[in-house]
């Protein structure tokens, strides 16, 4: 830091805008296959608890409200327990559109903004990774 201001350090404008698409096109492709995996999770999910339901109905089975034939209690109990990946997709195009409207061909960024700009390492980014390669994972082995 000088001055209490962080460094920063010029970048060529063109040459941010083609890292940045890339990595955005790259997130997006990720987003997609792990939005078709959460799909198969959840319906793997609600398929158990259709199944579950079904069990329960046969026990349940024949009671007419008599006295002694009323089944335990009842054991169908569900959640469907799958978070859905996060497109991060806005953030990208927004950072996209400002160097797309700004005049200067010189960009300067903290290393904070190199980070997540050109490393494409954003505050999310575990978090998404995590998620995505989870679902992404099952959706190719249902592809497979």
């Amino acid at each position: 830091m000088k001055n209490g201001q962080p460094f920063t350090f010029p970048y060529d404008r063109e040459k941010l805008l083609e890292r940045i698409r890339e990595n955005r096109d790259r997130h997006v492709e990720q987003y997609e296959e792990a939005w078709k995996g959460y799909l198969i999770e959840v319906h793997e999910q609600l398929e158990k608890v259709v199944k579950d339901a079904r069990a329960e109905a046969k026990r349940w089975d024949g009671f007419e409200g008599e006295p002694g034939k009323m089944p335990e209690n009842p054991r169908l109990h569900f959640n469907v327990a799958a978070q859905p990946p996060q497109s991060h997709e806005d953030e990208y195009n927004r950072v996209i559109d400002m160097l797309e409207f700004t005049t200067q061909q010189e960009i300067m960024l903290t290393p904070e903004d190199f980070n997540q700009y050109v490393r494409d390492e954003w505050q999310w980014s575990r978090m998404f990774n995590e998620t995505a390669s989870s679902y992404s994972a099952k959706f190719r082995s249902v592809n497979s």
